[in-house]
Parts: structure tokens; C-alpha cells; sequence
């Protein structure tokens, strides 16, 4: 017999053998998995790979004393390495929940901050003397600089910039 008729034959018996071998313990292996995680999607899958894994290692099948118990350790490691990896990916979950959850409280508090803070500015800046408010006025909320202001007004760049400076040491005490 010539080697590749013998290699043929050896296919062919291995195949043999995986067919014989699922035939017999599919629907064992698949109650037993469905039993492990709970779901007949993931079950079928922890069997069909269980499975390949036995069909890679086909060349050792001599130095396993039962292929039957082996399949079933095989899809036993399968199952919980799934509910392992199922827990993992929940945990992450979680926490990217919580995550989330303390920005959007912290993103709430610093726009609650925020828009206290402006009111207060806003109340501080309406008990300042009428020019001194409209210098600032004119600075912040214009966007006009200091030359601009000075003309608009008809005063001294230094005085627009002193009063700039004085409305800001006044809401920084404030604050």
C-alpha cells in the first residue's frame, strides 16, 4: 500500500471516528453545556468548538483514555471559561456605567456651579458704580479692548484698565 493510500485511510477512519463521536454525545454535550451557561446559542457553540478542539489534537487521540470523558472536560473548561469571561465583560460593563454616571453628575454640578457663580458675578457687578460697570461691561461682555473702551467713553486707557482691575480684585474677594 503506497503512503498516500495510507494517509487516506487514516482521514478517513478519523473522520469516522468524530462522526461516530458526535453522533453519540451531541445532544449529552449540549444539554450538559445548556445546563453550565443557560443559553442554547452559546451551548451549541461551547459544543461545536469543543469539538474542533478534539478534531486539532486528533494525532494524540492514542494517549487519551476515553474520548467521551475527554469531549466533556473539554466543553466543562469551555462553559466556564465563557461564564468567566461573560462576568468579566459585565464587571466592565458596570464600571463603565458608573463612570459614565459620576461625569454626567459631575458635568451636572459644574454646570449648576457654573451658572451660580455667573449670577453671582452678574449681582456683584450690578452694585458697582455705573461707569465702572459699563467699563467691565464693555471689556467682558463686548469683547472691546481697553483703547476701544477708552474711546467709546472719551476717558484714559489707564483709567479703563484700573477700573478693569479694581471690578476684578472685587468679585475675586467675592468669590
Amino acid at each position: 500500500m503506497a503512503d498516500s493510500q495510507l494517509i487516506d485511510f487514516r482521514q478517513k477512519e478519523e473522520a469516522f471516528v468524530m462522526r461516530k463521536l458526535h453522533d453519540r454525545q451531541w445532544q449529552k454535550l449540549l444539554h450538559f453545556c445548556y445546563n453550565i451557561v443557560g443559553e442554547e446559542a452559546e451551548a451549541q457553540d461551547i459544543v461545536q468548538d469543543s469539538f474542533m478542539a478534539i478534531w486539532k489534537i486528533r494525532d494524540r487521540w492514542e494517549t487519551i483514555e476515553s474520548l467521551d470523558n475527554y469531549l466533556f472536560m473539554v466543553c466543562r473548561n469551555n462553559a466556564l471559561a465563557l461564564l468567566k469571561k461573560q462576568k468579566e465583560i459585565r464587571r466592565l460593563a458596570e464600571d463603565i456605567a458608573i463612570h459614565l454616571q459620576n461625569r454626567i453628575q459631575h458635568s451636572a454640578l459644574e454646570h449648576i456651579y457654573a451658572s451660580e457663580t455667573n449670577q453671582h458675578i452678574q449681582g456683584q457687578i450690578q452694585t458697582f458704580p455705573a461707569k465702572m460697570k459699563e467699563v467691565f461691561l464693555l471689556s467682558r461682555e463686548e469683547e472691546l479692548s481697553q483703547k476701544e473702551i477708552a474711546a467709546k467713553l472719551a476717558i484714559s486707557e489707564n483709567t479703563v484698565k484700573k477700573q478693569i482691575n479694581n471690578v476684578l480684585k472685587v468679585l475675586k474677594k467675592k468669590l
